[in-house]
């Protein structure tokens, strides 16, 4: 796990660290493309490494697909026949023409990859890591499955990394790297692809050219290129390249300038190490185009052409074609829209039927109908009617243009709650509900969305945005939520009862006498009852009343808050008598 960590980071600047010239256990390895025509294509398989072995080895790599079909391909790692490869990661790019070639799916047969944020776009690239080394022949670095869509020739090609370029890393610490020694291509239709078999137990060393440049290639590959090999396992830094003698700008008579040597400079060398960028030779006077009267034109300079009675045309102007003015003469101009006019040669803009050529008839091609065509994935092209019906697409009319684009995007399709991602058409034709161009399935827009809604008492509820429109409520959006309430509450206040207690409610709860909004108890401003306490008759009967009630009532009040029970009222003495002193009474 340390060695792929190790890699990891290194993968992400590769070309830092490349500088040892000694050469790995991978030396020689191409990557190539191969694709099987047997194995279809199914969203239900998650990964395809491993699907195409090649037992008869590199050379029996498929490169071409010739039909429009979804099919898979592979990228393999490539060794030469009796290496011992160690490959623990890889850097690589693809290069392809996106609105030829449309890919369905993709994946690394590594344990780990770290891609750019475009891959596998074009001119993207990726690096795929090992955690054990891989030692076959044959390695199985990615896969990918699509299809060419109009069968144009096209190919699908390995690159370098656009920043890391195109290398295979061993599993020693740090790791050994190895330029990838071939980059193959899968063709479509009649485009053959490559296969880049490596070459079995060539060395490398350093290779001279008269330049004193060098470059790190095979004895035989530097004999090709007329360079000069210096040995196996020779490296090109420090330079051991015999360096050109010194150079120098060397100016001629016409103004013209070559980088050579003081001895071999035949015109007036400038000095060691001066350049013909920016030209430092003088110049001879400047020739242009002369026209003279009958049409025909001759490089002068500007004084013999005056005195040849011509017209000058400007400095750097050439005879052919011919700039002079001829006499005019007629003929058929033909456009591209099929349309005719009788004109000069040189004021056609079209093509020219010949001299004395007429319109009438017309003997211009005419161009076929065609118009706006769109395809399911939403790209227009112009193409005949029968041509885009043929091809399954959507004729917008004669005529109609593709820019701007007329085209409508696939995007989500809903059938009830279920979503399905495809072209405006289909959905139509299958009586769904286009969602709108470029709309996802993921979240499902089919589903409606829920959410918090808040009502004028302060309560929250949670449903979807109709639903809380039905209730009269207020819709917070979707995936807000009930808790915390996020509805607004109606303001509270003091709210006073007959007793002169207090307590704080909304207004519709009150059921005394609302104070006003945001009024407390604390102090409390509730007017209070009369204080009340025992009043005292004369009979000795006691009753809790007000002072002005008891008054009013001719008893005696006693105190505030005295209460009846224990009785505090006098009772009235009593006398006996008898029956007789009773009678005497009355009689008076």
């Amino acid at each position: 796990m340390k060695r792929l960590v190790g890699f990891l980071s290194g993968a992400i600047c590769l070309i830092a660290v490349a500088g040892a010239a000694t050469a790995g256990p991978n030396e020689g390895g191409t990557l190539i493309v191969h694709g099987d025509p047997s194995v279809v294509y199914t969203t239900d398989i998650d990964s395809y490494c491993g699907f195409a072995p090649l037992p008869a080895g590199c050379e029996s790599a498929v490169t071409n697909y010739p039909f429009f079909d979804k099919f898979v391909w592979w990228v393999k790692a490539a060794f030469p026949e009796g290496a011992s490869p160690r490959l623990s990661g890889v850097v690589f790019g693809v290069e392809y023409d996106d609105s030829q070639i449309f890919l369905l799916g993709w994946g690394p047969c590594g344990d780990f990859e770290l891609a750019d944020g475009s891959w596998p776009g074009p001119g993207s690239g990726t690096a795929v890591t090992f955690q054990n080394p891989q030692t076959s022949q044959l390695v199985d670095l990615y896969w990918f499955a699509g299809y060419d869509y109009y069968g144009n020739g096209v190919s699908f090609d390995l690159a370098p990394n656009p920043s890391q370029g195109a290398k295979f890393a061993d599993d020693s610490v740090p790791s050994i790297l190895d330029d990838i020694a071939g980059l193959g291509s899968l063709g479509f239709a009649s485009n053959p692809g490559t296969l880049p078999c490596p070459a079995a137990g060539a060395r490398e060393g350093a290779c001279c050219f008269e330049d004193g440049s060098c470059q790190v290639l095979t004895a035989d590959d530097c004999g090709l290129a007329g360079g000069t090999y210096q040995g196996d396992d020779t490296v090109c830094d420090p330079n051991p390249c015999p360096q050109p003698p010194t150079t120098g700008a060397c100016c001629f008579e016409d103004g013209s300038c070559t980088v050579t040597t003081a001895t071999e400079c035949a015109g007036d060398y400038q000095g060691d190490d001066t350049l013909c960028d920016p030209n430092p030779c003088p110049q001879p006077p400047a020739t242009g185009a002369c026209c003279f009267e009958l049409g025909d034109c001759e490089i002068l300079t500007l004084d013999d052409c005056s005195l040849a009675g011509g017209e000058y045309q400007g400095d750097d102007t050439v005879c052919d074609p011919n700039p002079c003015p001829q006499p005019p003469v007629f003929g058929a101009c033909c456009f591209t829209d099929g349309s005719c006019e009788v004109t000069t040669m040189a004021d056609c803009q079209g093509d020219y039927q010949g001299d004395d050529t007429v319109c009438d008839p017309n003997p211009c091609p005419q161009p076929p109908t065609t118009g706006a065509c769109c395809s399911d994935t939403g790209s227009c092209s112009i193409r005949s009617e029968q041509e885009c019906l043929d091809a399954g697409s959507e004729y917008l009319g004669d005529g109609e243009p593709c820019s701007p684009d007329p085209c409508l995007k696939p995007g989500a399709c809903c059938f009830d709650e279920v979503c399905e991602f495809m072209s405006p058409y289909d959905c139509e034709d299958m009586n769904g509900a286009f969602q709108g161009e470029e709309t996802s399935c993921d979240p499902n827009p089919c589903v409606p969305a829920s959410g918090a809604c808040c009502f004028p008492e302060g309560t929250c509820e949670f449903l979807n945005e109709v639903d809380c429109d039905a209730a009269m409520g207020d819709y917070q959006g979707d995936g807000t939520v009930c808790d915390p309430n996020p509805c607004p509450q109606p303001p509270v206040g003091a709210c006073c009862f007959e007793d002169g207690s207090c307590t704080v409610v909304k207004q519709a709860d009150c059921q005394g006498d609302y104070q006003g909004d945001d009024t407390v108890c604390d102090p409390n401003p509730c007017p209070q009852p009369p204080a009340t306490g025992a009043c005292c008759f004369e009979d000795g009967s006691c009753q809790v009343l007000t002072a002005d009630e008891c008054n009013a009532a001719g008893g005696s009040y006693q105190a505030d808050d005295l209460p009846c029970d224990p009785n505090p009222c006098p009772v009235v003495p009593t006398r006996e008598r008898s029956w007789g002193e009773i009678k005497n009474t009355y009689r008076r």
